[in-house]
């Protein structure tokens, strides 16, 4: 509550403190006394945009102190929260807002001492404080409000009605928007279903493995080079193993210093090695003729690799740009084209899940209705009641 005003140089007033007391506080006074003046001022404690008129003559500045007691209760907890989120720190029980304006026009706001924009003084201030004038729209006399007022009256007993109808109409709209948007005419669902099927059956057709690709062109490149392969593999083989070739001299210079291994240390390392160099040499030459027999030319296994290769690339280019890619591709397909199938089945469950969502929405907000009405009667009845006591 406001517990204490102080207003300096606003209009009529040049030095005002005004101590208010819980309960009814009123101000009486002769038309002109002041009294819409300290209203002003409450005004712009709370926010309102100041203007230089309110300055009292002759002065360069107003300045309006605002005390309020907050202590810890249900209706302060948002306000505190709001403090904590502005990094003002709080004065105990107690909330002091500051409010200058200056005869240049400059404004200034503080709460707790600590400057802020009138934004955020207006926003702090917004549930603090509510002005009733004559002939006023204020949040009592704004329908909208009404149900916040009521919810607010009976927190405990409404907030958890209202949170449960909020969450099933929330759940109802999603099942709704699926139901409108989620589903493609039946003509359009049969042409994507032969689409999908069509890319399915050729994508399987082609039996695609990761890494084929690359064994292909490794194949290639070998059956396109048979003659080079042939040519090189037989002329090798030849110079190692033909009539006076590599291994015939190699084995006569291994005679040769055999013949006087026994006389030197030095030639008998020589003779190993050599002899040692004629049997590497000669396993070679046998690795050659394997290599020669094992290499088979087929135009017929070019012409088949060549075609291969060429599918891989088409459906690459349709599909991916990997056989990666295009399995990807595949698996996509088939969760569509099953999504698609059993679309007619998802229909049916979510039109059924929409028909019990709704009812139950029905009920938590007839529950919620009646909780307002009977919070709204004993909202009135103690409403006359304070009325009837202030006469």
């Amino acid at each position: 509550m406001l517990s204490r005003l102080i207003i300096n140089n606003i209009a009529l007033i040049e030095y005002l403190d005004i101590e208010l007391h819980p309960g009814l506080n009123v101000l009486t006074g002769e038309t002109g006394a002041g009294k819409s003046i300290i209203i002003d001022s409450v005004n712009l404690a709370l926010g309102d945009r100041g203007s230089r008129e309110l300055i009292s003559s002759g002065k360069q500045k107003a300045r309006v102190e605002a005390f309020f007691d907050i202590e810890e209760s249900e209706s302060m907890a948002a306000l505190r929260e709001r403090l904590e989120e502005m990094g003002i720190e709080e004065l105990g029980d107690e909330l002091i807002i500051v409010r200058e304006i200056t005869a240049a026009g400059k404004s200034l706001c503080r709460v707790n001492g600590e400057i802020v924009t009138l934004a955020a003084l207006r926003a702090l201030t917004d549930t603090l404080v509510d002005v009733h004038g004559q002939h006023e729209h204020q949040s009592l006399l704004e329908p909208k409000k009404h149900i916040g007022i009521l919810d607010a009256f009976r927190e405990k007993q409404i907030a958890p009605v209202r949170a449960e109808v909020g969450k099933l109409y929330e759940s109802c709209r999603e099942v709704e928007n699926k139901l409108n948007s989620g589903f493609v005419s039946a003509e359009e669902r049969e042409r994507r279903l032969d689409i999908l099927s069509y890319q399915i059956k050729e994508i399987d057709k082609a039996a695609l493995s990761v890494g084929e690709e690359e064994a292909i062109e490794e194949e290639l490149k070998l059956l396109s080079n048979a003659e080079k392969i042939n040519d090189s593999l037989e002329k090798g083989g030849s110079l190692l193993s033909g009539d006076n070739g590599v291994l015939d001299k190699l084995r006569s210079a291994c005679a040769q210093m055999g013949d006087i291994a026994d006389l030197s240390e030095q030639y008998s390392e020589v003779h190993t090695r050599l002899d040692n160099a004629f049997y590497e040499l000669e396993d070679v030459s046998y690795q050659l003729r394997d290599l020669a027999y094992g290499f088979e030319y087929s135009p017929e296994r070019l012409n088949e690799l060549e075609h291969r290769l060429d599918r891989i690339t088409s459906l690459k280019r349709k599909y991916g740009g990997s056989v990666a890619a295009v399995l990807e591709f595949r698996d996509a397909a088939q969760a569509e084209l099953d999504e698609l199938t059993g679309a007619d089945e998802l229909r049916s469950r979510l039109s059924a899940e929409r028909e019990r969502l709704k009812k139950l929405y029905r009920e938590a907000a007839e529950k919620l209705t009646a909780l307002r009405k009977a919070a709204a009667e004993e909202l009135k009845a103690g409403v006359d009641r304070e009325l009837n006591e202030l006469g």
